[in-house]
């Protein structure tokens, strides 16, 4: 991933003008006039950019006492964000989507890691004798604590993209995954409480069953993953 050539002092104004924008009335009594030099050009990962307004026309950037002020809309959707403005409140906002998806994925992966590894654990320690019940415990806390956290994903996809986003597809489909992966899970410990209680053949090998239905696919999850991330990668190359 390539980074992007933007001057520190371009920086610092992207994250100001990202902040909430004045009222109406108090950017009236802030206006003043200033001799600013216009004709400075933006370069984004060494391409120069013909920055524009919402209805596509051209705007100018200009340098004011060392410091470089860029249009907030022109410079944000070349570095692949979205600017929306609340007349109501008088509040630019900028969002980059892919942020918001890195987030959910970040969710996705920490959820069906804990399931993973809560598994195999139970597959090493079903070749124990007599399971501490306090082990058995520990196992059935985490679940209901990890399942607690699944519903959750729904909603940070909807907060993350659009239906129309090319991430939305993708994201929903690993948001079934996940949900078949927390089944696997309450199969795979129902079926270890059950072989604690009374280990026999059968506990054992449905047991078996499920975690390696869990251990595929979690197995999946990882290349959606990835898969996913590339997709992202190649918007910001």
């Amino acid at each position: 991933m390539k980074k992007q050539h933007v001057s520190r002092r371009f920086v610092g104004l992207a994250l100001i003008a990202a902040l909430t924008l004045p009222t109406a009335a108090a950017a009236q009594a802030n206006v003043k006039q200033i001799n600013a030099r216009f004709g400075v050009q933006i370069s984004v990962n060494g391409v120069t950019q013909h920055l524009t307004d919402a209805s596509g026309n051209p705007v100018q950037t200009f340098e004011y006492n060392g410091t470089t002020y860029v249009p907030i809309r022109g410079v944000a959707q070349a570095l692949g964000a979205q600017v929306d403005y609340d007349a109501s409140t008088d509040t630019a906002s900028i969002t980059d989507e892919r942020l918001a998806v890195f987030r959910v994925l970040t969710n996705i992966n920490d959820i069906a890691s804990t399931i993973n590894m809560q598994v195999q654990l139970m597959g090493s320690e079903s070749v124990w004798n007599n399971i501490p019940s306090e082990t058995i415990n520990l196992r059935k806390t985490i679940m209901d604590m990890t399942k607690s956290y699944v519903p959750s994903i729904s909603d940070a996809i909807v907060d993350a993209c659009s239906p129309a986003s090319p991430y939305a597809g993708p994201l929903w489909d690993l948001q079934k995954d996940l949900d078949s992966l927390m089944q696997d899970y309450e199969k795979t410990y129902t079926f270890y409480e059950a072989f604690c209680t009374n280990p026999n053949y059968g506990a054992s090998a449905n047991m078996s069953a499920a975690s390696q239905s869990a251990m595929y696919t979690y197995s999946s999850i990882v290349d959606k993953l990835d898969n996913l991330k590339s997709m992202i990668y190649e918007t910001i190359e």
